[in-house]
């Protein structure tokens, strides 16, 4: 299977490596973004597969040039992460 990053630059069309330290800098930064909404630690540092759709989803919400795109993105980011954190796998209750 294609790396989470050469899955993103397919999204992107981006046929370069030039970008890969930012696209990478990103996955980052939507690994943090899921902690924050609630995915725990293990969850949003995994490779699971709907963890990885949220993560190309953020990366290229946040990177694609054009504001349509980037709106369609932004859709797609906000089911997914709703998913996340509302799917009990994927969070941790408090007590």
């Amino acid at each position: 299977m294609a790396s989470i990053t050469d899955r993103i630059k397919v999204n992107l069309g981006i046929s370069h490596d030039e970008l890969n330290d930012e696209i990478d800098a990103r996955i980052a930064t939507g690994r943090k973004e899921l902690a924050r909404i609630g995915v725990t630690e293990e969850m949003a540092n995994s490779e699971d597969e709907l963890v990885t759709d949220g993560l190309i989803d953020f990366v290229c919400m946040r990177m694609a040039s054009d504001e349509k795109e980037r709106a369609l993105w932004e859709r797609a980011w906000d089911i997914t992460s709703t998913a996340l954190k509302d799917t009990s796998a994927y969070y941790e209750e408090s007590e």
